[in-house]
């Protein structure tokens, strides 16, 4: 009884670890609501199979013998994969390829042990006159094996998802995850069958040899994704620098044209002023007042927007709200962003360049009345929050991140620049489209200058 008991409990915690890999892999990216569902549903898993199987040997109605486990073992996985692909989302193909290497590993870590326990057997130093109690051992022995190659596996996973997370990789992953599946393919055949123990002896080197090819596709995978990282990086840094030129430019000629009407309103200074003393002497006083509000317009035109004191976001401010106004699109801005360091004041002015830039081109799509653009940025004490709202009747699509996404050719770029800047400056992003308004709310702490 004791000994069924046993056998059972480590049977039944062996799933454990690889299924806890499962959702590790992507605890970094998912909501907290997500986590608490999906370990939730793990102890309900883990607490059904365990009484089940606890009932089932029991009762008589399953044999207590290793090949009966073996072709448990098969089994016991899928409510653990099937919970967590369901609460987790939408990562399905990636999850896949978490399943098949955690599952390959898991194989070659069984062997490796049956293989040591064979060994120990044929020097004397075990009997096989008590298989279950083998069992056990080598049950115990490779969970405590796995749980303590846990942390590698984790990092590998979640390094390459953190790197692909700002990418559009899905159609990647699609194909990526076939190729440890084929290799898992041959491996799982002989997990259900009762073969002699000299073909498990037979099998080491081929699941070396696949543990090694599965190795080098995990690799593989990692380096290529860290290249494209790598090189959609730069690309990002050359486009937010050529950005950040333009702006300036823009900033630069507006100052130009500032100081041009500022020259001609001072060359002109003594006309005004002389048709201002006429028209008061002659008492034309309405003239008068149309003259100084002429007089004030041109004032108004030599004055330089300023719409914050840092100065590099305000050129960003400056070079893409004047687009809007010049397209027609009702501006409100307030920005209250203080002079930052160089880097966060670059990032940050990206960040409005980008967003404006998709509120100007969702806003030129509405009817002229319903062109509007408003900017909020409100700073409280070392906290900082941005809100950009604008005009939208079109639906949607949200990634996992609760980020817009598009397929199309060459947009989406905006959206990818945010969830770096969100992850680097640890920012809060919530984005929402309802009632014919798109919105993004940014909330994150100002740096340290």
């Amino acid at each position: 009884m004791m000994g069924i008991f046993v056998t059972t409990c480590l049977l039944t915690l062996s799933i454990v670890p690889p299924a806890y890999l499962q959702y590790a892999s992507f605890a970094p990216f998912i909501p907290e609501k997500q986590k608490k569902w999906t370990v939730a549903g793990y102890v309900v898993c883990f607490m059904t199979e365990m009484l089940v199987l606890l009932y089932l040997f029991l009762s008589g109605q399953c044999s207590h013998s290793i090949f009966m486990f073996k072709k448990l073992y098969s089994l016991l996985w899928t409510p653990y994969f099937i919970w967590a692909i369901t609460i987790i989302r939408p990562y399905f193909f990636r999850h896949i390829y978490v399943f098949a290497l955690r599952t390959i590993f898991m194989l070659m870590l069984h062997t490796l042990i049956y293989y040591l326990f064979y060994v120990f057997i044929q020097l004397g130093m075990f009997t096989n006159s008590n298989t279950l109690i083998h069992y056990s051992l080598e049950l115990f022995i490779y969970t405590i094996s796995y749980i303590l190659c846990l942390p590698v596996l984790i990092r590998y996973f979640n390094d390459i998802f953190r790197n692909d997370h700002a990418l559009s990789t899905r159609g990647y992953w699609k194909y990526i995850c076939v190729l440890p599946c084929l290799l898992l393919a041959e491996s799982l055949f002989f997990v259900t069958q009762s073969v002699p123990n000299v073909i498990y002896f037979e099998m080491l080197v081929p699941r070396i040899i696949i543990s090694c090819a599965t190795l080098l596709i995990a690799l593989s995978v990692r380096a290529g994704i860290n290249q494209a990282d790598a090189i959609y990086l730069t690309y990002e840094r050359n486009d937010a620098l050529a950005a950040q030129i333009q702006s300036s430019q823009n900033y630069a000629q507006s100052l130009n044209e500032s100081q041009t009407l500022m020259e001609q309103f001072y060359e002109k200074r003594r006309e005004y002023l002389q048709k201002l003393t006429k028209l008061i002497s002659d008492h034309d006083y309405d003239k008068a007042l149309a003259l100084i509000e002429h007089i004030g317009l041109k004032l108004n035109q030599t004055k330089r927007q300023e719409y914050c004191k840092n100065t590099v976001v305000n050129a960003a401010l400056t070079t893409y709200l004047s687009v809007a106004i010049r397209k027609g699109i009702a501006v409100t801005a307030q920005a209250d962003i203080p002079d930052c360091s160089p880097a966060f004041s670059t990032d940050l002015s990206m960040v409005f360049s980008n967003l404006i830039e998709n509120a100007v081109h969702a806003s030129e799509k509405q009817a002229k009345s319903r062109r509007v653009l408003t900017l909020l940025v409100v700073r409280q004490e070392d906290m900082l929050n941005i809100l950009i709202k604008n005009r939208f009747d079109g639906t949607v699509t949200f990634n996992e991140d609760g980020l817009p996404t598009t397929d199309a050719p060459g947009h989406g770029i905006g959206m990818k620049s945010l969830a770096r800047f969100r992850d680097e400056y640890h920012a809060n992003v919530i984005c929402t489209c309802e009632k014919g308004w798109f919105s993004t709310y940014i909330r994150l702490a100002l740096p340290a200058t």
